[in-house]
């Protein structure tokens, strides 16, 4: 019986662990049954290693926007916002996208009086 998707990237995070390896893990592990939690460690691994899919990849756990399953990791408006700025100067070309995403969000959010939404219109108006 194959081991359980955090002992496996428990695993993998104990070596080296390469970004794309470990990019390539998370990938398939989100949509596994329990599997969300491992998923983001390995993917914020890799984002913090530079790899900018990785960075997409964090971001959409924390996006209030992502409807993916996120194990028990809590959406973060601004923490999104940080990892897709951070993947649009690395240069990925979906970030964009996400941050446009994002902004629709803020902006209907803030219009309902979420402070939390007003927090990270500042953040785009920087």
């Amino acid at each position: 019986t194959p081991e359980p998707p955090m002992a496996q990237a428990r695993k993998h995070l104990s070596g080296p662990a390469d970004p794309v390896a470990s990019l390539d893990m998370a990938s398939g592990f989100r949509t596994q049954e329990g599997g969300a939690d491992a998923a983001f460690l390995l993917a914020e691994d890799a984002a913090q290693k530079g790899n900018a899919t990785a960075m997409i990849l964090t971001a959409d756990f924390y996006s209030p926007t992502d409807t993916a399953p996120a194990g028990s990791i809590q959406k973060d408006a601004l923490e999104a916002f940080a990892w897709y700025t951070k993947a649009k100067a690395a240069g990925a070309a979906e970030a964009e996208a996400r941050l446009n995403s994002l902004r629709t969000w803020a902006e209907a959010e803030a219009a309902k009086g979420s402070e939390k939404a007003k927090a990270v219109l500042a953040k785009f108006a920087e």
